[in-house]
C-alpha cells in the first residue's frame, strides 16, 4: 500500500455471490473472500454486474432504503424487487424489470402503483425485515402491508399482466409526493459533494442516521486539494448509498471547533458517520478503496452457513462470528454497531446454521455467543450479555480491541503504533533477513501454535516480529543486539519499556530452544525474570526536556515506541540527504504510512 501522508493541523468483499435458496434451482456459490485468485476478473464482473443492475434503478424504478422506505413505500401500493448486483439471476432478470418499469411508469400517477428496488448487499437489515430468503426475491405491500411474494414466471408478459391485475385491485389516492420527485428522497439523491458548516453539520449530519462520508480539511493543504477530484468521484459513485460531504476546518472558529471535537489532528481526515457510529477512515485514498469502506461500513453483517465457515478456519487471518438463533437475534444490533469500529481489521460473520454451530462446539441453548477464529485457534467473549447498551457494546468493543491481532503479525509503520502503546507483552522475533526468512517465521508460528495450545488464549502475550536486518539501528539501539546476532528473540513490555533477553539461567532467548521461551515468558508475567531497561537516547530526551516537557515525557513513558519514530525519521532524513541505502532498506516495503 502506498504511503498515504497528511498534513499537521499546526503547519475481505465480504458477500456471498448468490444466496443458499435461489428462485430457479439450487447452486452453491463461493464467497468474495474465497476467490483471493480471481481479484481482477472479481472487480471486472462485479462492475459489470452492478452497472447493469443499477440501470434498473432510475426514474421508472425507485430505490428504496432503510431512510426512505417509511416515507414512500407506507403509502400506494408496491411491488418491489430484492436483489444482490452479484447474483447471476438478478442480471439476467434486469432488463426485464426495467421494462417493467418504463412500461407501467403512468401506473404511479393513475392508481398509485410503484415498482421498488432493494439493495440487500446494502441494506441487509431492511430485507432481513421482510423475511427475504434468495434473490431476486419480488414482493407485493400495499399502504405498508405485506400482500404476498411473487411465485409467477419472470416473463414480461406474465409479469405485466400482474401488475395490471394488482394495481386495480389495490388501486388507491396518489400519493402527495409528486412522482417526478420520489427518487430525490433518500441518500446522496444527486450524486453530489455537500459542502457543510458548523451549523449544518449539526442539522445534517449529527441529528441524522443516515451514512456519511466526510473529508476535514483546510485549503492550503495540499494533500486535500489532490483529493479533492477523489471525493468528486466518490461522490458520483455512492450515489443513493452513502453521502459524500466536505468540511473546511479553518472556515470559521464554529468549524475549528467542530474539527477538534471531531478529533482532527492532521489534513485530510476522513471520518465516516452513521447514528451513533463515528469511526476514522485510515486507509487509501483511492476511489475504489474509498467506495469499498463505504458500502461496507453501511452494510450488513454477513450470514454464512458451513462451507463459507470451513473456509474461514483453513484462512489463518482473523475473523469474527457471531452465533444466534431466532429467538436471540435481537443480539445482531450491538454485534453491527461494534463491527463499525473494527471495518479495516476484522470481519464481522453472523450464523444461525445449526451445522456450524455446532462445529464451532455450541448448542442452540447456549446462544448467543461470539468467538474469534484464528486460523485453528478459537478465542471465546466471555459474557452472555447482548442487550444493545452503551455498556456492552464498549465491552465487546474492548475484547475484539484485544483479540483482533493475527496469532503473529509483522512489526510496521501501520501497527507500530498500536501494538507497541497496547497493554500486550510482546514475545518478540527479531529476524535475521538474509538468512531464509520464511523459515524463521514458520518457526515462530510453530512456537506461538505451542503456547496457545498449553490454554494461554487469555494470556495477553502478542507474538510479533520484525526483520532485524532492515530495522538493525532500531534493534541495536532499543535491544542492544548487533546484526550479526540475529535471529533472537526478547519478550518485551513496551508499557514499562521492560525487556528480557534471556531465561532465568541467563541464556539468550532464541528460536532453537521453544519451550525455555515459553517457559520465560510465564516467568516474565510473575516477575521471575530480570528485566533489561530499553534503550534511549539521554541526550534526545534532555533536549526535548528543555524545549517540549511534553515531549520528553511522552519519550520516556515509550521509550521502545519512540525510538522506532526516532530510527524511522533518521533514515528518512538519510534517505534525502544520502544515496548509499534505498527506502526499501529502510523502512518496511508495505503498510507505511507518514505524517508530513
Amino acid at each position: 500500500m502506498n504511503p498515504e501522508p497528511r498534513v499537521n493541523v499546526t503547519g475481505h468483499l465480504n458477500e456471498t455471490v448468490c444466496k443458499l435458496e435461489l428462485r430457479e434451482g439450487s447452486f452453491s456459490f463461493l464467497t468474495a473472500a474465497t476467490m483471493k485468485g480471481f481479484t481482477i476478473g472479481s472487480v471486472a464482473l462485479t462492475v459489470f454486474f452492478s452497472a447493469i443492475q443499477w440501470a434498473v434503478v432510475d426514474a421508472e424504478i425507485v430505490e428504496l432504503t432503510p431512510s426512505n422506505y417509511d416515507a414512500l413505500a407506507k403509502s400506494g401500493t408496491w411491488f418491489i424487487e430484492h436483489f444482490s448486483p452479484y447474483c447471476p439471476h438478478c442480471v439476467h432478470f434486469a432488463p426485464t424489470w426495467q421494462s417493467l418499469g418504463k412500461t407501467h411508469h403512468d401506473l404511479s400517477t393513475t392508481k398509485n402503483f410503484h415498482l421498488g428496488a432493494i439493495d440487500c448487499t446494502v441494506y441487509g437489515d431492511l430485507c432481513n425485515e421482510h423475511n427475504i430468503r434468495g434473490y431476486p426475491t419480488i414482493q407485493l405491500y400495499s399502504n405498508g402491508q405485506f400482500i404476498e411474494n411473487y411465485a409467477g414466471s419472470r416473463d414480461f408478459d406474465i409479469m405485466s399482466a400482474y401488475i395490471l391485475t394488482a394495481s386495480e385491485e389495490h388501486a388507491s389516492p396518489a400519493s402527495n409526493i409528486p412522482n417526478q420527485k420520489i427518487a430525490d428522497v433518500g441518500v446522496n439523491p444527486t450524486g453530489k459533494v455537500v459542502q457543510l458548516t458548523a451549523d449544518t453539520f449539526d442539522s445534517q449530519v449529527a441529528r441524522s442516521k443516515e451514512p456519511w462520508i466526510i473529508q476535514m480539511y483546510a485549503p492550503w493543504c495540499k494533500y486535500c486539494s489532490q483529493l479533492a477530484t477523489v471525493w468528486d468521484q466518490l461522490s458520483t459513485e455512492l450515489k443513493g448509498h452513502v453521502n459524500v460531504a466536505s468540511i473546511n476546518c479553518e472556515s470559521s472558529k464554529d468549524a475549528k471547533a467542530l474539527c477538534l471535537k471531531q478529533g482532527v489532528t492532521g489534513y485530510p481526515t476522513i471520518k465516516f458517520l452513521s447514528g451513533d457510529v463515528n469511526v476514522e477512515y485510515r486507509g487509501a485514498r483511492s476511489v475504489t478503496a474509498l467506495s469499498e469502506y463505504t458500502k461496507k461500513a453501511n452494510g450488513e453483517l454477513q450470514e454464512i452457513t458451513g462451507a463459507q465457515l470451513t473456509a474461514i478456519q483453513q484462512d489463518n487471518s482473523v475473523a469474527l462470528i457471531h452465533l444466534y438463533t431466532p429467538e436471540s437475534k435481537s443480539s445482531l444490533d450491538v454485534i453491527k454497531a461494534v463491527s463499525k469500529h473494527f471495518i479495516a481489521d476484522v470481519p464481522f460473520y453472523i450464523t444461525s446454521d445449526p451445522i456450524s454451530i455446532r462445529h464451532l462446539g455450541y448448542e442452540t441453548a447456549e446462544l448467543p455467543a461470539i468467538v474469534i477464529l484464528k486460523g485453528k485457534h478459537k478465542f471465546v467473549y466471555s459474557s452472555n450479555n447482548y442487550a444493545n447498551t452503551p455498556e456492552n457494546e464498549q465491552a465487546i468493543r474492548s475484547w475484539v480491541q484485544k483479540e483482533k491481532f493475527p496469532i503473529v503479525s509483522e512489526i510496521n509503520l501501520k501497527n507500530a503504533e498500536e501494538i507497541l502503546n497496547s497493554n500486550h507483552m510482546l514475545a518478540f522475533g527479531l529476524f535475521d533477513g538474509s538468512k531464509k526468512l520464511e523459515d524463521q517465521k514458520k518457526e515462530f508460528k510453530f512456537m506461538t501454535d505451542a503456547w496457545l495450545d498449553k490454554g494461554n488464549k487469555n494470556s495477553n502475550v502478542l507474538f510479533v516480529w520484525l526483520d532485524g536486518t532492515k530495522w538493525a539501528d532500531y534493534v541495536k539501539k532499543v535491544f542492544d543486539i548487533k546484526q550479526s546476532q540475529l535471529p533472537r528473540i526478547v519478550i518485551a513490555d513496551p508499557k514499562t519499556n521492560q525487556f528480557y533477553p534471556t531465561d532465568s539461567e541467563g541464556r539468550q532467548l532464541s528460536m532453537d530452544s521453544p519451550q525455555t521461551v515459553l517457559k520465560s515468558i510465564v516467568e516474565a508475567q510473575t516477575g521471575a525474570l530480570t528485566p533489561v531497561i530499553a534503550r534511549a537516547s539521554q541526550q534526545h530526551a534532555t533536549t526535548a526536556q528543555i524545549e517540549h516537557p511534553n515531549y520528553s515525557s511522552f519519550i520516556q513513558e515509550h521509550k521502545i515506541l519512540t525510538m522506532l519514530i526516532v530510527v524511522v525519521v533518521a533514515g528518512v532524513g538519510y534517505r534525502v540527504y544520502g544515496t548509499k541505502r534505498t527506502q526499501a532498506e529502510l523502512l518496511p516495503s508495505t503498510n507505511t504510512k507518514h505524517h508530513e
